[in-house]
C-alpha cells in the first residue's frame, strides 16, 4: 500500500475520526447509530495513520485515463507542483498550447504578460546600432 493522501488531508482525517469517536461515546439510545459512528471514526483514524485510503485509490483508478500510468497523489515525500508554475519551468518559447512532461497545457495570462514584459525590457536594453 502506497500512501495516496497528503499531509494536510491526513490531519483532517485524524481530527474527523477523533471527533466521530468522541461523538459516538455520547450516543446512548441508538446502538446502531453508535456502532456506525464508531466504525466511521475508526476508519478515518486508520486512514490518517497509514496515509492510505481505499476509496481514494478506487476513485483514482476509475478516473485515470485509459492507457496511462496513474501516479498516486502527492504524499509527505514529494510535494505537488503548482499547475500554474509548470509553464515557467518549461523550455518552450512559443505562447500557444504545447506539451512537456507528458501534459498538454497553456500558459497563464500572467506568464504571457511576464514574457512580453521581459522581451520589451531586453529590446530597450540592447543598444541600437548606428546605420552606416
Amino acid at each position: 500500500m502506497q500512501p495516496n493522501i497528503g499531509r494536510i488531508e491526513r490531519y483532517v482525517r485524524m481530527t474527523t475520526g477523533l471527533l466521530a469517536l468522541a461523538g459516538s461515546a455520547q450516543i446512548r439510545r441508538a446502538p446502531v447509530a453508535r456502532a456506525l459512528m464508531m466504525s466511521f471514526g475508526a476508519m478515518k483514524v486508520a486512514e490518517a495513520v497509514t496515509g492510505w485510503c481505499p476509496i481514494a485509490q478506487l476513485t483514482e483508478s476509475v478516473l485515470a485515463p485509459k492507457g496511462s500510468d496513474a501516479q498516486p497523489r502527492a504524499n509527505d515525500a514529494q510535494e505537488k507542483e503548482d499547475p500554474k508554475d509548470t509553464h515557467a519551468k518549461c523550455d518552450a518559447k512559443e505562447l500557444g498550447t504545447h506539451t512537456h512532461d507528458g501534459r498538454v497545457h497553456r500558459p497563464t495570462q500572467k506568464t504571457v504578460e511576464r514574457e512580453a514584459f521581459e522581451q520589451q525590457a531586453s529590446e530597450q536594453q540592447a543598444p541600437e546600432q548606428p546605420v552606416q
